[in-house]
This record gives structure tokens, C-alpha cells and sequence, in this order.
């Protein structure tokens, strides 16, 4: 359990061991990727994004101004500015908390933007529920479930997700 706890960390995903050894199936998995964009903002960017529902279902709520969202019941898939969802935490009046290193790194970040022009498109796909997962996974790792670890968080399982639904 300790081994498996240790392996999702450098994935950047912490669990405790009880999470582990409760959870019998995967119930919700992101796969994402970041785009450096050189010759476009994300705000003129993403807005060309919402024209295309590629068959999903776009959500145009107002809690998401800086990102397309097409999704179902069992998936998501998300594009917006991740330098504004980082940077976000220094324009909400709610957040009372000026001395983490989630602030630290907002308030750096959003310097680095203005003089260097950062722009990162963020793109992730989400796959909600067990049935979604196992659907989507079977055919490009090639069996059935269950799945390793290994198998699920692979670069090249990752890409070819994204690339699917992209």
C-alpha cells in the first residue's frame, strides 16, 4: 500500500493509505496537457474553442469565463488559461491566506506574465465514472481491466486519450 501511495505521489497525486486500500475501483481519472502559446492569447484562443461541440454538450457557465467546456454525465473535456486559474487566487477577496506557497506562486507567476507574456493553454480531458474509464482504456492499453497503475498513468496512454478526444 505504501508503494502504491509513493508511486501516485510522483504523479503528483496524494492519497492516504486507508484511500488505497478502501478504493476497490477507479472511479475518476484526468489526463491533461499543457500548450505553451506563442502566437495567440488563451482569450482570443479559447472563445474560437467554443464554437465546436464535437457532439458533446458546451457549457457556457459564468464561474468559467476563461475556458470551453464540453462534457456529459461520464466526461469532461476542459480547455482554459491555466497562468488565470493560478493567478485567480490573487483577485479573490474570500482567500485569507497571503503567506502559502500557493500564493507565493500566483503572485510570482502573474509577474512573470506581465513581463514576459506567459500564455499556457491548459487542456484535460476527465473520465467521471468507472464504466467511462474501463471504456476508454480497454482498446488503447489492449485488455480488459483490471488496469496496473503503470498502465493508467503512462504518458503514452495519456496521449492517446487526449488526442481521441481532442
Amino acid at each position: 500500500v505504501e508503494t502504491i501511495r509513493n508511486l501516485l505521489l510522483q504523479f503528483g497525486i496524494e492519497v492516504t493509505q486507508e484511500d488505497i486500500r478502501f478504493c476497490d475501483r477507479i472511479q475518476r481519472i484526468d489526463y491533461s496537457r499543457n500548450f505553451l502559446l506563442e502566437l495567440s492569447t488563451c482569450k482570443e484562443f479559447i472563445p474560437l474553442i467554443k464554437k465546436f461541440s464535437k457532439g458533446k454538450r458546451y457549457t457556457n457557465d459564468p464561474q468559467y469565463k476563461t475556458s470551453a467546456i464540453f462534457k456529459n454525465k461520464q466526461q469532461y473535456l476542459i480547455v482554459y488559461d491555466k497562468v488565470s486559474e493560478i493567478t485567480s487566487v490573487l483577485f479573490d477577496k474570500t482567500y485569507n491566506n497571503r503567506s502559502s506557497k500557493e500564493y507565493e506562486v500566483a503572485r510570482l507567476l502573474q509577474e512573470h506574465k506581465k513581463i514576459h507574456g506567459l500564455e499556457v493553454l491548459r487542456i484535460e480531458h476527465r473520465l467521471l465514472r468507472s464504466t467511462s474509464i474501463y471504456r476508454e482504456l480497454k482498446d488503447i492499453i489492449g485488455h480488459k481491466p483490471p488496469f496496473t497503475f503503470e498502465e493508467v498513468f503512462s504518458s503514452s496512454v495519456s496521449s492517446k486519450v487526449l488526442g481521441k478526444h481532442w
